[in-house]
């Protein structure tokens, strides 16, 4: 079965929701995301992640940096329940 980023459950870490309150937009992050755009990871770390969607099983990782200069993760749990989260990295 293959993994559909699109229609997975999603959730927001409490540091993330306070930028959303503030104005920030995560939008575009999820759809980079979802469109296998891992954003500023090394060439390694994006290689990692296109291993782990031919394996359908394992996190995949995205980081992308906001207007404000702090990074916004993106993760995406491809194991037991296919899950979403977006959070802060000291939130990890």
């Amino acid at each position: 079965m293959m993994i559909n980023l699109h229609t997975c459950p999603l959730s927001v870490s409490p540091g993330v929701n306070e930028l959303i309150r503030q104005g920030y937009d995560i939008l575009p992050f999820l759809s980079r995301h979802r469109n296998k755009d891992w954003g500023d990871l090394s060439d390694e770390e994006k290689a990692f992640n296109d291993y782990v969607m031919g394996k359908q099983r394992g996190t995949l990782w995205s980081v992308y940096t906001i207007a404000s200069g702090a990074d916004i993760w993106v993760l995406t749990n491809l194991t037991n329940t296919v899950r979403t989260t977006v959070m802060l990295p000291h939130e990890h």
